[in-house]
């Protein structure tokens, strides 16, 4: 019986005994600190000392994409590039991504970090190993608006450089420069006029393009055409936070990190602050891509993280868009490919919004939360995301 007693004993103490508590989840990792070196956040060339091609210019340092590279002038490895951040910053790790062909691999480089971008404190020589994966080093914590990278040796006559690294956070807000005024863009005459978000250009000479897109408070995003037959693409472009100098990828047709769609780079200094005359009448872009495909990206519509439009912004963009809204024939689309893709449920609602309070007839005009399906287009780096990442608007013929 005692036995008895004291099993039954356990097995009270057992069944009344509190459950073990699940182990608590780890607490997710913080998001690692991004690289400030890039287009799409407002990372800009302020100087070179030279590239091979225009088609290989210290613009593909900041692409985003590391099998755009940089090709140095013949038989002249030692070069020098100064970026701009998007704004003043503490960095703890410089590095880069050379070429994805070991035999044209650079060997060794220089960095340099700037408050002011005249005065430079040195971040560390490196030896660079045959890799295709970002080679990162570690800094003591620096703050800095400048980034200096001097190539010293490399494998061979020519050699590439894919990516350059800044990693850190920013420690005051980014400035959101215009780009409006008269510029030298590849030593061609160029004239910007910005209105909000939404600007209008032009680049004279051998380029002759004609251009329009806006600014997401990052970089601007360009549509455009050019000659007689209308030849059209792409372009994104960075300001520096003093406003005096341009960088700019471009693309024939289609916004692809592929050779048959590239055009030379842009690279611009300012030349005047005041803007180009306004445009009178219909864009000549908006206008030749809705005749063209039926489709134009409204990039000068400003929306904030969450998808909320800024009207303000914003204003200039849609008052270019409202003469083509009629009933049946207009519908608005939107992509998100670098967000959360909720957020194009939001961007529809709030233009549905602020068009009807500029008195907008919207009966068959319909508002399309696209997310992030995008079947038209291979998206495989943050650059051709954030360019494919707009509202669209669609007219049918």
């Amino acid at each position: 019986m005692k036995k008895l007693a004291v099993v039954l004993a356990f097995f009270v103490f057992a069944c009344e005994a509190p459950a073990p508590r699940a182990p608590a989840a780890a607490a997710a990792p913080p998001p690692a600190p991004p690289n400030l070196l890039e287009i799409t956040r407002g990372a800009a060339v302020v100087s070179r000392t030279g590239e091979a091609t225009l088609g290989a210019s210290a613009v593909r340092v900041i692409d985003t994409n590391a099998r755009t590279v940089w090709v140095n002038p013949p038989a002249n490895l030692k070069q020098t590039f100064v970026f701009s951040l998007p704004s003043r910053s503490r960095i703890d790790s410089v590095g880069l991504i050379t070429s994805w062909k070991p035999e044209t691999a650079i060997r060794s480089a220089k960095f340099e970090l700037s408050e002011d971008g005249e005065h430079f404190a040195d971040a560390g020589t490196y030896a660079i190993h045959e890799s295709l994966n970002a080679q990162l080093f570690h800094i003591s914590p620096q703050t800095a608006r400048y980034v200096r990278l001097t190539t010293l040796a490399g494998n061979a006559e020519y050699v590439q450089l894919g990516t350059a690294y800044a990693i850190g956070t920013a420690i005051e807000p980014r400035r959101d420069p215009s780009i409006g005024g008269t510029w030298s863009v590849n030593d061609q005459p160029a004239s910007f006029t910005q209105n909000g978000s939404h600007v209008d250009g032009r680049v004279e000479g051998n380029l002759d393009f004609f251009l329009e897109g806006g600014s997401d408070g990052r970089f601007f995003r360009f549509a455009w055409i050019r000659g007689k037959d209308q030849e059209y693409g792409l372009a994104a472009i960075s300001v520096t936070p003093d406003g005096n100098h341009l960088s700019g990828m471009v693309w024939h047709e289609e916004a692809l990190q592929a050779i048959q769609f590239w055009a030379d780079d842009w690279l611009g200094d300012r030349r005047g602050q005041a803007p180009a005359p306004a445009r009178t009448g219909e864009s000549p872009v908006l206008h030749a891509y809705l005749e063209r495909f039926g489709y134009f990206p409204l990039y000068g519509l400003r929306f904030d993280d969450s998808g909320h439009l800024d009207e303000q912004e914003s204003a200039a963009a849609i008052a270019t868009v409202i003469p083509y809204l009629h009933a049946g024939k207009a519908r608005f689309v939107a992509h998100e490919l670098s967000r959360n893709p909720a957020v194009t449920q939001t961007e529809m609602e709030t233009l549905r919004a602020a068009l009807q309070k500029r008195g907008v007839d919207l009966t068959g005009i319909d508002f399309v939360a696209m997310g992030n399906r995008d079947p038209r287009r291979p998206t495989f780096d943050d650059l051709t995301r954030a360019m494919y990442s707009s509202v669209e608007i669609q007219i049918r013929r």
